[in-house]
């Protein structure tokens, strides 16, 4: 296979994650459930705070600081102004996460983002022209359909979402890792080329801001801070992209800048996710059981 042919394998495996990620999900919980997390107005505040002010602020301040080359500042800010990643369901699971309120507010930021960054964005990259269309097409069609479809099975074909829900959520997590795995080894050599450019400590810095930030406006209850700390620091590398590859065909150093904060955000925040949040949320869960 040539590397062009693994570029576009990765790409559907990554579609084919989100896909039958949001079909389980959907076939799991009712409307009402992924709803009623939202609301709680001030946390909800709370959440786009921390990841549409204090990121975006956070990697303004990171890329002066750590003096980034202009190409890796300019997919820096783009990455820092989009959440909403996909992903940030799959280490909800693994933490213990409460799944309807890692929904609802997967689904809230990338509604948010597809308004917020052609808004902001030309005010923080002078030249950087953003379509809300191309920005929503991958939520509406790869996230909400699908989410719909799931949610229309549980509403009228309980027993066959009981029976399809697993297996699609396994099916998705062997599509993930695949991708993860792939991207990974191709872009490994670019990425190590970066060493001494400060773009991998810079990417690893602003997935701990995001995850701090999200922590400690989280409220007293570990479930939410949990989330909350993993959503905002995954950064919704959808729409990133689409930004990206649209408005710098002819300067790899931004998709690679975005694709470098994903995957670091990933390789970092999952070990995390499985051990520290798990084993809060698993006590915080049998102590409220045991009152």
């Amino acid at each position: 296979m040539t590397e062009s042919h693994l570029n576009t394998l990765g790409n559907l495996l990554v579609v084919l994650f989100v896909v039958t990620n949001m079909l389980s999900l959907g076939m799991s919980m009712s409307i009402k459930e992924i709803v009623a997390p939202l609301r709680d107005v001030a946390l909800t505040l709370k959440a786009l705070i921390a990841n549409f002010v204090l990121v975006p602020l956070g990697a303004y301040l990171l890329a002066r600081l750590l003096q980034l080359e202009h190409e890796a500042t300019i997919g820096f800010i783009l990455i820092a102004t989009a959440a909403g990643e996909p992903f940030v369901t799959k280490l909800g699971q693994l933490s213990k996460a409460d799944p309807a309120y890692i929904l609802a507010l997967l689904v809230m930021l990338q509604v948010v983002s597809v308004v917020y960054m052609p808004v902001m964005l030309p005010l923080l990259l002078p030249g950087v022209t953003v379509s809300p269309w191309d920005i929503a097409k991958p939520l509406i069609f790869l996230m909400l359909v699908p989410l719909a479809i799931g949610l229309g099975v549980k509403a009228t074909r309980e027993k066959v979402a009981r029976l399809l829900c697993s297996p699609l959520d396994r099916v998705s997590s062997f599509f993930v890792a695949a991708a993860i795995v792939l991207i990974l080894t191709l872009r490994f050599q670019s990425m190590m080329a970066t060493w001494g450019s400060h773009m991998i400590l810079a990417a690893l810095l602003l997935g701990w801001w995001g995850f701090a930030c999200g922590y400690f406006l989280g409220g007293p209850q570990p479930a939410n801070k949990a989330t909350l700390a993993l959503a905002t620091g995954m950064r919704g590398g959808s729409a990133a992209l689409v930004v990206g590859v649209s408005n710098f065909p002819t300067a790899p150093n931004v998709v690679l800048m975005i694709l470098m904060v994903l995957l670091f955000g990933m390789l970092t925040m999952a070990p995390l996710a499985a051990t520290v949040l798990r084993r809060k949320n698993i006590r915080n869960h049998s102590t409220a059981v045991e009152q």
